[in-house]
């Protein structure tokens, strides 16, 4: 199809097909999802680490010492994004203004900025029942705050409509997640740890995860390893095979996971992820 440029679909151990990936523009791809009727809004979770909105400059003495800002900004992945990612393309009103929008998930994660709090908090307030404020609490984070503060905390909302509340034990339902800031085995600047992805899973009671902003495929390794399904848009090639790689590698998990650390490669107090954005 025209609207992506490529098409890969990973099958489990027992050949049924455990995600699928495009390589494509994500604000094309996932209207012509919707309209081939692809995903089933009650089944399905927008689970995503969309590109942040924020100033990669600065960092005095540690610039040096911090090349992932350089990597950021090349990738353009600090100009932000746009929240109408999450609507039904179907309810433009005059002008393609969005009167009254409606997602299509049932429910949604999204990380985002500190910039950008405010506007996808309302955004996610204006479409979903609930709504929760969650954070990455980094164990490790790089040792300056520039006239702000340490940046321990990385954001990320969900949010939920009747039928679709967070899931998992009482244990399991916290809205902060401790675990290291490392170096990533990958080539994408902004992954996150696989940790924090898996217990993004317990909390999801959608079967279907999908990602606008897949990038190494880190949430889409999770949602294999919990046993859902998993769709992916990524716009870079490279990433997209990384993507490509880690899915086929994740599949191997015979048994769906729930735990939220699982041994290998991607443990994140050895690989850890992103750096702090600040």
């Amino acid at each position: 199809m025209g609207v992506w440029r490529d098409k890969v679909e990973v099958a489990d151990v027992n050949g049924a097909v455990a995600a699928t990936l495009y390589l494509g523009d994500a604000y094309a791809v996932m209207p012509a999802l919707i309209a081939a009727g692809a995903l089933q809004r009650a089944e399905t979770a927008c689970v995503t680490d969309p590109p942040y909105e924020f100033n990669t400059s600065g960092g005095g003495a540690f610039r040096k010492e911090r090349p992932n800002m350089d990597a950021i900004e090349a990738a353009g992945l600090n100009r932000g994004f746009d929240i109408s990612i999450l609507d039904e393309p179907s309810l433009d009103g005059p002008g393609g203004a969005i009167a009254d929008p409606q997602a299509w998930a049932a429910s949604a994660v999204v990380f985002c900025h500190d910039n950008q709090g405010p506007a996808v908090w309302a955004a996610l307030r204006a479409r979903y029942r609930r709504a929760v404020a969650c954070f990455w609490h980094k164990t490790n984070p790089q040792p300056l705050a520039n006239k702000h503060y340490k940046a321990d905390l990385e954001l990320y909302f969900h949010a939920w409509d009747a039928g679709a509340h967070p899931v998992g034990a009482l244990t399991e339902k916290t809205r902060v997640w401790r675990g290291s800031v490392g170096k990533s085995a990958f080539s994408h600047p902004t992954v996150k740890p696989l940790g924090l992805m898996a217990k993004i899973m317990t909390n999801v009671s959608a079967r279907m995860i999908v990602d606008p902003f897949m990038g190494s495929g880190t949430t889409g390794v999770a949602a294999v390893r919990a046993g859902k399904r998993f769709v992916g848009v990524e716009t870079d090639a490279e990433h997209f095979e990384t993507a490509k790689k880690r899915l086929a590698d994740g599949v191997l998990w015979q048994a769906p996971r729930t735990d939220v650390k699982a041994p290998g490669a991607d443990e994140p107090a050895t690989t850890g992820e992103q750096e702090a954005l600040f």
